[in-house]
């Protein structure tokens, strides 16, 4: 048994280009399409994660705490 007998159609002809050594472009192309995929789905999440937080937690929640003291010119001056 090999990764064949597990993966999807799809995974496994991904996987069939990766391990091809005379196709390099076909593999330079995989993973391109892989990492764009890739960078769209995290941006897709980050966004719905947004959207929850904007539902379920309002922002002043999000507050920094006095006991971290000031910030830049938030001082008080005395």
């Amino acid at each position: 048994m090999g990764y064949k007998d597990y993966a999807s159609p799809d995974v496994v002809a991904d996987l069939n280009v990766l391990f091809n050594p005379r196709d390099s472009q076909s593999r330079i192309d995989l993973i391109n399409q892989h990492r764009e995929r890739a960078a769209w789905e995290a941006a897709c999440a980050v966004e719905r994660f947004i959207k929850l937080e904007k539902l379920h937690f309002p922002l002043q929640r999000y507050r920094r705490p006095q006991s971290i003291g000031p910030i830049g010119n938030d001082r008080d001056e005395d």
